[in-house]
């Protein structure tokens, strides 16, 4: 009943599963909680290595690895007319593609 409260299983369904299920239930969990790890793992070294590369720069720009409002991408503007063009086009595009 530990493997059931750590893993996660309901004591109802860890009752109701035979051992070879739950063995196979806790490999895979186990693998799961590896692969967090690494990828926890991988993150941290990443951040470590990207940090360790600003301390040693002669000079770091910040502007420029910083995400600013500027830089994202600012939607186009319909006017009226050209809104109602594009639902007419569209309209006509999906009716001429039903068989009649």
């Amino acid at each position: 009943m530990k493997w059931a409260a750590q893993f996660g299983i309901s004591i109802h369904d860890f009752w109701a599963m035979t051992p070879h299920e739950i063995g196979v239930y806790v490999s895979g969990a186990g693998k799961r909680l590896e692969r967090e790890y690494k990828r926890q793992h991988d993150t941290a070294m990443l951040a470590a290595y990207l940090t360790s590369r600003w301390v040693w720069a002669k000079k770091v720009d910040i502007k420029k690895h910083l995400i600013t409002d500027t830089d994202k991408p600012t939607k186009a503007v319909q006017t009226d007319a050209e809104m109602l063009a594009t639902v007419r086009m569209l309209n006509t595009a999906i009716n001429s593609a039903r068989p009649q």
